[in-house]
């Protein structure tokens, strides 16, 4: 009895953790796209923001939306168990700071 709750027990683990690498790759896709669609448009309407600091920074954060999805898509490819790690450390490391480097050079 005791051996098949532990069993179910890392099933539900499991299942946890599928369930949350797959919502890390749809916000990844999402971001990708969001990114791709930004620097699209960013290249068809050139000249709309008339400020070139805007315009790196457009630039800049589709750069990093599409940087992140390539990021979870490639250690998804090589190594799927550390996906969730390389969710976090972008989410929370990577993007923040580059973002933060963006409204310092903004600002001057």
């Amino acid at each position: 009895m005791m051996n098949r709750e532990a069993e179910y027990a890392a099933l539900e683990k499991e299942q946890r953790r599928t369930k949350k690498m797959m919502r890390a790759g749809v916000i990844s896709a999402f971001c990708g796209g969001g990114g791709l669609a930004i620097w699209l448009l960013q290249r068809i309407f050139s000249g709309l923001t008339g400020s070139e600091n805007v315009d790196n920074a457009i630039d800049s954060i589709s750069l990093m939306l599409m940087g992140y999805t390539a990021v979870i898509f490639v250690t998804f490819i090589v190594r799927r168990a550390w996906v969730l790690k390389a969710d976090a450390i972008m989410k929370y490391a990577v993007m923040p700071g580059i973002v933060l480097k963006l409204l310092m050079d903004f600002n001057q």
